[in-house]
């Protein structure tokens, strides 16, 4: 090989141009590199780079076209003759192979060492900071535990040279018999030669060697087929091997990942959406011809938002699939290191799948692209990735499209400052979705602590908290985004919470539980979900042996309500509910006391529902529906009170309440509103449950350790009735 390389390098005519033109690469390819890393160049973390070393720059670059042309009309017309004895490849292909990927490889494994160092010794707050409490400061974790940058760059790595591997091997596929050694060039030549001179046995220099299979019978359709047949082509058997580890990753993705992630988190989350969708829509009983549809789309709903949770389970899996890959490229290079090349020309079983899936996957990568420009929705799909790359400044992005920020930012910020300039009183309210998000917020944290306060920031579909706040948290991280001065004075002011070792509280805040001390701290966190309906109880005025309506009694607190007006002596308690199985056991858990009254939308019919259930008329109502589209049934809750009842409202709707003047005149209602409870209510709550008239027992807990806080926050959007999540030491 080394004396094929000096007969083309040495060719009088052309072998010095060439040879000066490869210089000439390396030297720009040099600069360039450097260029990227430096900070002055590119304008990184300060201000821009100056004007001449954009010039140079640009020039390099088309002098790097002009010396690729040169080096293209100088291969063009060399007639160089090679005096080759057996098939070969390109001089010093292998070795600049194998030392690329050593050095990536090295430069992969110092952004890990470097990344591990800088969390061992980490920066200090900037002073702005300085009074933020450390649990404050800890609130958005990281990504992958602060790597996120090493995997960023291994997959990126991985999927650079795969696509390079994948392309080279499509190729050889296309235009002949790619093989990885010259030894298996040289048998699959010879074979050809030996098939059209009619020979019926196989070479020699074919054994021990896997080829191509020989014919039983060697004739004149052989000879013919042969004539034919496909050139062999050697590529580097490090393409073979990269298609043999992306055959392994992508079985233990198919038959492994995808089916544990399908049977432990997706039908499991899918199951647990489906249960609390209706709830969530306030959907109303269907009709017998629309109950099929209806449940289709509430299938179709629980599976969305099943699929649309894995968001925060894909960074592990690709972590995983990633070290899995790195671990699988350390163990070629053993193999390399131990046996030589040899080790690497090994044929293994799959080879061909492995090489036709490696090769399809990039011939599939360039397709996309080729549809990403023709078709506009797959355009726009590709384009969310380069909505997160691109939305830095370009010295963070040297190779992709120019920042769209360094010009929405300003103009945005123009726009709101116009806006309020009109009056020193102008308001503004910012609505972003999306990435849009993200710009609003970058905006705001540019304005100075006058104008921001008099901007509102409303987000939806927003990725600023999950993506941007957890993978560049200097930027958009729990510091960055609260760093006004009231802000910053709360903060400093509460600095341990409730999941700290030792908590601090104001001695205005804490109620001593007398008597108490016999129970389980799990038993005594129910307070927690009945002090809020107790206020509202207490502001009802029940006394005992009177009838009262609450409504949304299937509720989070509607279903405590139910349970302390049994406490408080309501001679009759009537959950007001549209689930049936809900409000059964509700009746069970309480006695006989509780009445359902299954309501279902229209006024006339839940009224009179109502009333038979409170034995004609009610003496007090407590509302607690939650963020309710109609108000159908707090109207019906109201009308079922007597001459002089009273109802309090605790819930939310988003329609008005319309309350008519001369139903509220002639029955002497009241309807008063109530927030939270009284200063000494939770004393007075602990007394019932000390006196026994409480039993804590009936709130259906479960805890979580605090490393699985996470998973408690989860269980916890989906408590219904009686449930509550507790997290414990």
């Amino acid at each position: 090989m080394a004396a094929n390389a000096e007969i083309f390098f040495e060719h009088e005519r052309w072998g010095r141009p060439l040879t000066w033109l490869l210089w000439l690469n390396t030297v720009i390819f040099a600069v360039a590199a450097l260029a990227v890393f430096s900070s002055y160049v590119t304008g990184r973390g300060g201000k821009g780079a100056p004007h001449a070393v954009g010039v140079t720059l640009r020039g390099l670059q088309w002098l790097s076209v002009a010396a690729l042309a040169a080096a293209l009309i100088a291969v063009g017309r060399a007639d160089v003759k090679y005096d080759v004895t057996q098939p070969m490849s390109f001089p010093y292909l292998y070795s600049a192979i194998y030392l690329l990927l050593l050095v990536q490889a090295g430069l992969i494994v110092l952004l890990f060492i470097s990344t591990a160092v800088s969390k061992c010794w980490p920066a200090p707050p900037p002073v702005a900071q300085a009074d933020v409490p450390d649990a404050t400061l800890k609130g958005f974790r990281p990504t992958l535990w602060g790597f996120t940058a090493f995997f960023i760059a291994a997959i990126a790595w991985l999927a650079g040279g795969g696509f390079s591997a994948g392309v080279g091997l499509f190729v050889a596929q296309f235009l002949g018999n790619p093989v990885s050694s010259s030894e298996r060039a040289q048998c699959e030549t010879q074979i050809v030669d030996d098939l059209v001179a009619g020979k019926t046995n196989p070479p020699a220099v074919c054994d021990g060697l896997s080829h191509s299979k020989w014919p039983s019978h060697v004739g004149f359709e052989e000879q013919v087929h042969a004539t034919s047949a496909d050139a062999a082509l050697l590529i580097p058997p490090a393409y073979i091997w990269a298609a043999i580890v992306f055959f392994g990753l992508l079985m233990v993705l198919l038959f492994i990942v995808v089916p544990v992630v399908w049977v432990k988190v997706l039908r499991p989350r899918a199951a647990a959406a489906l249960k609390v969708v209706p709830d969530d829509y306030d959907l109303p009983p269907a009709e017998p011809d629309e109950a099929k549809y209806r449940q289709a789309r509430v299938r179709a709903i629980a599976k969305a938002r099943a699929f649309a949770s894995l968001a925060d389970l894909l960074p592990a899996i690709l972590a995983a699939m990633t070290g899995l890959a790195l671990l699988s490229f350390a163990a070629v290079l053993v193999m390399y290191y131990a046996d030589g090349e040899a080790a690497l020309q090994r044929t293994l079983p799959g080879t061909f799948v492995a090489v036709a899936l490696f090769s399809g996957t990039a011939a599939g990568l360039v397709g996309l692209a080729v549809l990403a420009y023709r078709n506009r929705q797959t355009r726009r799909t590709v384009g969310i990735i380069w909505d997160v790359v691109t939305f830095w400044p370009r010295a963070n992005h040297p190779l992709t499209p120019p920042c769209y920020a360094e010009r929405a930012v300003p103009e945005l910020r123009l726009q709101l400052c116009q806006h309020m300039a009109a009056t020193d009183e102008q308001r503004v309210i910012a609505a972003t979705h999306s990435q849009g998000t993200i710009i609003g917020a970058a905006t705001v944290l540019q304005l100075s602590d006058a104008v921001r306060r008099r901007i509102a920031l409303l987000t939806f579909g927003s990725p600023l908290r999950r993506l941007y706040g957890r993978n560049f948290p200097a930027y958009f991280g729990l510091t960055a985004m609260a760093t006004t001065p009231a802000t910053l004075a709360l903060q400093a002011r509460w600095r341990d919470g409730v999941f700290a070792e030792i908590a601090h509280w104001p001695a205005a805040c804490v109620t001593p539980l007398t008597a108490l001390d016999d129970k389980p701290a799990t038993e005594l966190i129910g307070l927690a979900k009945l002090i809020v309906p107790f206020g509202g109880l207490q502001r009802s005025g029940l006394r005992g042996g009177q009838t009262i309506i609450i409504n949304g009694a299937t509720g989070y607190f509607g279903s405590g309500a139910v349970m302390l007006a049994v406490a408080m002596g309501a001679a009759r308690v009537v959950a007001v509910g549209r689930k049936q199985a809900a409000l059964e056991l509700l009746r069970e858990a309480f006695g006989p006391r509780v009445i359902p009254a299954i309501v279902s939308g229209d006024a006339a019919k839940d009224l009179a529902i109502i009333r038979h259930a409170a034995g004609g008329g009610a003496d007090v109502a407590l509302d607690l529906l939650g963020a309710a589209r109609s108000t159908s049934t707090t109207l019906s809750s109201l009308r079922a009170l007597k001459r002089g009842g009273r109802l309090v409202l605790m819930g939310s709707a988003e329609v008005p309440l319309e309350l008519s003047f001369r139903e509220m005149l002639a029955n002497d209602w009241e309807v008063v509103g109530q927030f939270m409870y009284d200063r000494s209510a939770p004393g007075q709550l602990a007394a019932l449950a000390a006196d026994g008239l409480l039993d804590l027992r009936k709130i259906i807990v479960t805890a979580f350790r605090l490393t699985d806080f996470k998973q408690a926050v989860e269980a916890a959007a989906l408590t219904r009735g009686l449930d509550l999540t507790a997290v414990v030491p």
